[in-house]
């Protein structure tokens, strides 16, 4: 039993002050780049632990769940900034709602699969494998929403110039007008 705490220490002693570093990794690398890095390392970190359990090799598991715990912390700090970007005011609260209980609903579906697996396959590996396989797909999705997110920029930024140039216009329009105005006012 005393193995099982140490799976979760090693998990959560670190990510005691990785979100510090995470939050300066998503400054420096960008949001989109960094939620890459850190769902990958989420990846890496249970494609470890899953290995280890199929080897029975706690200490292989250990390692695992250190990754997985580097990548997991800092994802929800990267979801956190992504999820300000894309909402705003009354929008806000329900979207940082989600982003806590989807991870939530994650670990309640592998609790309730993975002794299922075990009991069937009488193998740690296999049981473990069910969280590698979400863990793909949160790639999958991640991979998904930095395209979703770069596009959206790309089109923002030319709505932006586009409003920009529409602005000039007006102004220089304004200016003219005004400018008609004086000269009129000279005139008479």
């Amino acid at each position: 039993m005393q193995e099982y705490g140490y799976l979760y220490s090693v998990y959560a002693i670190p990510n005691c002050i990785l979100p510090l570093i995470g939050g300066f990794l998503l400054d420096q690398m960008g949001t989109r780049k960094a939620l890459l890095l850190f769902t990958v390392l989420i990846c890496i970190g249970q494609g470890i632990f899953t290995l280890g359990g199929y080897h029975k090799n706690f200490k292989l598991m250990l390692i695992g769940r250190v990754i997985f715990g580097i990548g997991c912390e800092n994802m929800y700090v990267g979801q956190s900034a992504i999820i300000s970007e894309w909402f705003i005011n009354y929008e806000l609260p329900l979207a940082i709602s989600m982003i806590s209980s989807i991870p939530l609903i994650g670990s309640f579906m592998n609790g309730a699969i993975t002794p299922k697996v075990f009991i069937e396959t009488n193998n740690l590996g296999s049981a473990f494998e069910v969280g590698f396989g979400l863990c793909l797909c949160s790639l999958a999705l991640v991979i998904f929403l930095t395209c979703l997110d770069y596009k959206t920029c790309k089109h923002d930024e030319r709505l932006l110039q586009e409003l920009q140039r529409e602005k000039k216009k007006q102004e220089k329009a304004e200016m003219e007008e005004m400018n008609k105005k004086r000269s009129v006012k000279f005139d008479t």
